[in-house]
């Protein structure tokens, strides 16, 4: 299996950090040789040239979020899909579902008075879409979305703001 690949290769050069000619060796193998069979699925190819600068933006977030394979061949999609489940990856659409059921949560023990939320480096905010979907507001709920990214904010409200509009002013 991958996992098995990846575990495997991690032990082998686990030791590589503490020779620095080592580790540069095996840098430039896998850029010559194993860099170029990823750069064909869009999720590594997007976090490998960093086109908004880092590797997370939002665009990668959401083809973490969605789980969709993208790519124009049957192998191009299972490596979209190897970038989809490794574990650095594979946590962030869990975060999404944990901060969902803690904001959801926070809302329904309300008193009346708006729950506030604010999110810092929101990227897409995937959770507070997740939460106008879960259905009627029982209190309540201000969101303030911040990111340095003009791009992530504008996906997020284009995604929101039709749910948004179906709250009645509880959000």
């Amino acid at each position: 299996s991958w996992e098995a690949l990846r575990e495997r290769a991690n032990e082998l050069t686990c030791d590589a950090h503490a020779a620095p000619q080592v580790h540069a060796a095996l840098k430039r193998y896998t850029e010559a040789v194993l860099t170029p069979e990823f750069m064909i699925a869009p999720n590594w190819k997007r976090c490998y040239d960093k086109p908004l600068g880092y590797p997370g933006d939002f665009q990668i977030m959401e083809f973490l979020y969605s789980g969709e394979l993208h790519g124009e061949s049957a192998f191009t999609r299972l490596v979209h899909r190897i970038g989809l489940t490794q574990p650095v990856a594979a946590c962030v659409p869990l975060r999404m579902v944990m901060l969902t059921e803690a904001i959801v949560t926070a809302v329904a023990a309300g008193d009346g008075a708006p729950v506030r939320v604010a999110s810092l480096g929101c990227g897409p905010a995937r959770e507070i879409l997740e939460v106008l979907k879960a259905g009627p507001l029982d209190n309540p709920l201000a969101v303030t979305l911040i990111d340095q990214d003009d791009r992530a904010l504008a996906h997020a409200y284009n995604s929101i703001y039709p749910e948004l509009s179906q709250t009645e002013g509880r959000a």
